[in-house]
């Protein structure tokens, strides 16, 4: 079952802020802003459990966020240094928002725009399929992008999936993911930090005091291979924790090349989110950056309300693995699959 409704009638661009929601035949119900393609809501069967990712309680001020929260984030997902990308020996320079780098797309990246939609229903799925075209030269990139996003809703299970297809008329680079922040905990206020994580990865990379990660690899307490908790890996005092601000932002390389299994384990309420993805790595952000007055649909956001798994292809800059980066060429299609099931 498809609804939606207005939340304002013009804003930027002069275009209407829509909540768009998908309800399944078991009542698990998954709700997306046309702005940003931003997750503010997925209820699982019969709201039984509470809403499993961070959102704000007025989505008017989803306008104004600085956390990317549920968001679509690109053209490039993370931080590219100075913001200069170099493809076939030409340097362009990139928009700069966050000190002298570039971050999540720039300003007016794909969390910033808003996106054509539609609804779609198939014999097994409830489907929305969100569009964008980003111009040549927005943010500073090359190409002419169109990109579409399809959130499908299984009709009888808490499963949902994120397919991203792109497409451009240049070189360039893409790496597009979802920032959505997740706390499996059904007490009102809590953190992710008794929340265990796991993932069959190849190792975690550096960050460099800028947060940019490097080639070097990390090993404990970052290897997640095993389930680990996440407070003991903030309770560590590794220098890399202290880097990341006393949390955990770090680009994960995974070994497997295709649906790598993410587990974000909650003992308390004996629940788990599995993550399966077609990408080779994901940063996880562990939130500890995560402060506003705004006001959350649980209380107010805090360090460590929630949990971010960024799929995505590796920084350019780091191509020593075997992995796909974020460099297309043009004319060839940009194509990721993730699986999020709640069981």
């Amino acid at each position: 079952m498809f609804q939606e409704w207005c939340v304002q009638q013009q804003h930027k661009n002069e275009q209407p802020l829509m909540q768009l929601e998908m309800t399944n035949d078991h009542g698990a119900c998954l709700r997306v802003l046309n702005y940003g393609g931003r997750i503010n809501g997925w209820y699982p069967a019969n709201h039984s459990f509470h809403n499993i990712v961070l959102a704000y309680e007025n989505p008017i001020h989803y306008l104004n966020d600085p956390h990317f929260l549920g968001a679509i984030i690109g053209r490039v997902a993370g931080r590219i240094p100075g913001g200069l990308m170099d493809i076939s020996g030409v340097r362009r320079k990139l928009s700069l928002n966050e000190g002298s780098n570039h971050l999540h797309g720039g300003n007016n990246g794909f969390s910033n725009v808003f996106w054509e939609y539609r609804y779609e229903e198939t014999e097994t799925e409830y489907q929305l399929h969100l569009s964008y075209f980003s111009k040549y030269g927005d943010e500073g990139y090359p190409g002419n992008v169109h990109t579409t996003v399809i959130y499908a809703l299984k009709k009888d299970t808490d499963k949902l999936s994120m397919q991203i297809e792109a497409v451009s008329d240049h070189d360039t680079w893409l790496s597009i993911a979802n920032h959505s922040y997740f706390n499996l905990s059904p007490l009102k206020g809590d953190t992710i930090l008794n929340h265990t994580l796991q993932a069959p990865t190849l190792a975690a990379l550096e960050l460099d005091s800028d947060l940019l990660p490097t080639d070097r690899l990390l090993d404990s307490p970052f290897d997640i291979r095993e389930r680990k908790r996440i407070q003991d890996i903030v309770n560590s005092k590794h220098p890399q924790v202290e880097i990341a601000h006393g949390g955990v932002d770090h680009f994960f390389i995974f070994h497997n090349d295709e649906y790598t299994p993410i587990t974000l384990f909650h003992p308390d309420s004996n629940r788990s989110l599995i993550i399966e993805t077609t990408e080779p790595g994901a940063v996880i952000y562990t939130g500890q950056k995560l402060e506003s007055t705004y006001t959350l649909t649980d209380g107010y956001a805090s360090p460590f309300r929630g949990l971010c798994v960024e799929t995505q292809r590796l920084p350019e800059a780091i191509a020593s693995h075997g992995k796909p980066t974020c460099f297309i060429p043009s004319g060839e299609k940009y194509f990721s699959e993730t699986h999020f099931s709640l069981i």
